[in-house]
């Protein structure tokens, strides 16, 4: 007996494998594990600082706290009306385009990317982190602008004839007011 989900393979890896064919292992290695660990090691960065500082809690405190809830709070959100959607689609071409879905196209990364500019604020709270810790929150917010979203849209807009006009209408990753259809 397995665990729920844990059979499910991710499209983009057995796509990387059949493009990469006997160099998928290092594909795997350096691009699907050991970048996204750096980038993961880098947003953490801003923790050093903001858990060691001294400074009494100010007002970039609840400012940090308040963005990493809401982000927390959009990704949950995000990422539990997928779920919903999948559960009772009719077929794979329909389309999620209602709640966070009609404000972006990812809202589900726009909060984990918002997630690690929280991090971020907590080390300008604590004083002593330096503008040096947003390295981190700059390349995962790069990683999802770049690479991530191009990637996702690409593979949505050949899958479903719809995508082009939604993604015409919907912002990308910052959720905001869809143009007109």
């Amino acid at each position: 007996m397995g665990y729920p989900g844990l059979g499910h393979e991710d499209w983009r890896y057995a796509d990387y494998r059949k493009k990469t064919g006997r160099a998928y292992w290092l594909l795997s290695f350096f691009g699907l594990h050991y970048f996204p660990t750096i980038m993961v090691f880098l947003g953490c960065l801003p923790l050093y600082p903001a858990l060691t500082g001294k400074e009494p809690l100010g007002v970039l405190d609840f400012v940090a706290a308040a963005v990493t809830l809401l982000a927390v709070g959009i990704e949950a959100t995000a990422d539990e009306q997928l779920r919903a959607f999948r559960k009772k689609r009719k077929s794979p071409g329909e389309m999620l385009d209602t709640g966070l879905w009609a404000w972006s196209r990812h809202p589900n990364y726009f909060g984990e990317v918002l997630f690690w500019w929280g991090v971020f604020l907590f080390a300008l709270a604590a004083r002593n982190g330096g503008l040096w810790t947003v390295c981190g929150a700059l390349v995962i917010t790069c990683l999802f602008v770049f690479i991530s979203i191009p990637m996702m849209d690409k593979r949505s807009a050949e899958r479903k004839p719809e995508y082009k006009e939604y993604m015409r209408r919907v912002s990308p990753l910052v959720p905001w007011f869809p143009k007109p259809r």
